[in-house]
């Protein structure tokens, strides 16, 4: 669930016109975003594209102060910088992601900023299954290698279905009974299909069991500052205060994130996961990163925008990337840590 506003700021005066227009956008972000309800969009500024979900035809987004249910939204695009009209986008997210209902105060916040694209992913995507028959009596297991337990087994000529592979491709996840999976080496079982368009798995990949804009897919700038005073565009995304932490998808990447991330992602490049606060734990193509405070990973995009490679191993981030972002309208402050 979330709320979500995006709002651009006037024309500031010829003299500093770059960092007014930062500082006006922030300070009315958070004027204006404070009493937005969960699970609602609000438009603040008619520089911003929208596009409904294809079910949607009975909805007004057109004017400041048009709010819509964040389920009905495909997919939104915020402005990046123009110095010349005084437009810099910003909008916010309050997202529900994993949290139980029982804390209906405790949110996911995300700002965004700039040059940023995020389209939901959580309602929208269809999964792909293929069947697939075994071609003698053969091992279920619990993980994909032969050291992993058995835990059932298929006869020959038994059809199941995959929903989804390793990396490699040479073993299967399959759905064998209710609540019941595992996984089968590829080269005992003839496919319905060719094997490689099944996503590569991930245990938290269940579309259907995940709230709006718990899974989305994201792009932005990088390296687009027009002035040392304003940020590079992205997203930030901070947690609960406490030990709460969260699991989302971005571009096919599963984040556990335990407080406060800056993200940033170009299609055909890769996606950089900043983490200022806490520690975020990365997961694709079967690698898991855990990346503390004051370093970042990255992941390899393909042309789509999705993940296309595992994570790397964290590094410090650069500080003129995080020395700039706007910390201070998040829900709780942080310090930025040194690299």
């Amino acid at each position: 669930m979330v709320s979500l506003l995006l709002i651009s700021v006037g024309t500031a005066a010829q003299d500093n016109r770059c960092p007014a227009i930062v500082k006006q956008g922030l300070d009315a972000t958070d004027q204006v975003c404070a009493n937005t309800g969960r699970n609602q969009a609000c438009y603040g500024n008619v520089a911003v594209d929208f596009e409904p979900q294809p079910d949607v035809t009975d909805i007004r987004f057109e004017a400041p102060g048009d709010i819509v249910d964040v389920a009905s939204v495909r997919l939104m695009q915020l402005s990046p910088m123009d110095a010349d009209t005084g437009i810099w986008g910003v909008g916010l997210m309050k997202l529900q992601a994993n949290l139980p209902d029982t804390l209906p105060g405790q949110n996911v916040m995300v700002l965004l900023f700039g040059d940023v694209e995020i389209e939901n992913a959580a309602e929208t995507a269809q999964p792909i299954l293929l069947d697939v028959t075994a071609t003698k009596t053969i091992n279920m297991r619990s993980g994909p290698s032969t050291n992993d337990a058995v835990v059932a087994s298929l006869t020959n000529g038994q059809t199941v279905t995959a929903d989804s592979r390793n990396a490699a491709s040479d073993w299967l996840h399959i759905q064998l009974v209710e609540n019941q999976a595992g996984w089968v080496y590829a080269p005992l079982v003839t496919a319905e299909g060719d094997v490689n368009t099944l996503p590569v798995f991930t245990a938290e990949d269940t579309k259907s069991a995940l709230t709006t804009m718990q899974a989305f897919y994201f792009k932005s700038g990088i390296g687009d500052a027009p002035c040392a005073e304003a940020p590079e565009s992205g997203m930030l995304i901070q947690t609960p205060v406490g030990d709460t932490q969260i699991k989302i998808t971005v571009n096919e990447v599963v984040i556990a994130l335990g407080s406060t991330a800056f993200f940033q992602a170009q299609p055909g490049d890769q996606m950089a996961i900043n983490v200022l606060e806490g520690q975020a734990v990365v997961s694709a193509f079967d690698t898991t990163m855990v990346v503390p405070a004051g370093s970042r990973t990255t992941v390899p995009l393909n042309a789509d925008g999705v993940a296309d490679g595992p994570p790397t191993w964290p590094e410090g981030y650069a500080a003129e990337v995080v020395d700039m972002l706007p910390v201070s309208s998040l829900d709780h402050g942080i310090t930025v840590p040194h690299p």
